[in-house]
């Protein structure tokens, strides 16, 4: 693992941080996970920037950790841990993020901006899927989706109506699919690092 030190906000998230400077990057975990599991993605994001990875606030019954306390896929499901990681955000006082989330945590990720509790830069969503309800609040958002053509877990079929459904509501989306199962091909993760470079350019 890249060099980073835990960090433990009080009646809030535990959290990996690398340290950076700019606008951070925060990184989501999938179900079972933990603040360890996100930094293979390290590789792909931009060099200088400070990431910060969260331990989900509720215990998985597989083990790990949960974003959701239960199996509910609604945005409302979220609506806890996305207050939680708002405190999270605020305090590494840098700016608006990009969240990069993994199965479960890209759930996170749209959920905590479609409800408008974190206003992110852009969304990155890594095997993921799309909760329920009003997506409004992603209308204009950048969001880069990778995804497996063999995922047993959330199939490509899945992912691609979701696709659509975040295309209808506005969002500006670009999707990739790779010959991997529930992981990230290296196809995908290329384009990811072009457009996140994209992404830090058109900021200015």
């Amino acid at each position: 693992m890249t060099e980073t030190h835990l960090v433990h906000i009080p009646d809030g998230l535990t959290y990996r941080l690398k340290e950076g400077s700019g606008s951070p990057i925060v990184l989501l975990h999938g179900l079972t996970g933990d603040e360890t599991v996100m930094w293979a993605f390290l590789s792909a994001l931009p060099r200088d920037r400070p990431v910060a990875a969260p331990r989900a606030p509720f215990a998985s019954a597989g083990g790990g950790y949960s974003w959701v306390d239960g199996e509910a896929r609604a945005l409302e499901a979220f609506a806890a841990a996305s207050r939680a990681l708002a405190g999270l955000i605020k305090t590494l006082g840098s700016g608006r993020p990009i969240l990069v989330g993994f199965s479960q945590g890209a759930a996170m990720a749209f959920a905590a901006t479609a409800m408008q509790v974190v206003e992110p830069v852009a969304v990155v969503a890594l095997s993921g899927f799309l909760p329920r309800g009003n997506l409004t609040g992603l209308r204009g958002k950048p969001v880069f989706w990778a995804h497996g053509l063999r995922d047993d877990r959330v199939p490509v079929e899945t992912a691609r109506g979701d696709a659509r459904r975040l295309g209808k509501a506005g969002a500006l989306v670009e999707f990739c699919e790779s010959n991997v199962g529930h992981k990230v091909g290296v196809e995908c993760l290329r384009g990811l690092k072009a457009w996140l470079a994209d992404i830090e350019n058109a900021a200015g």
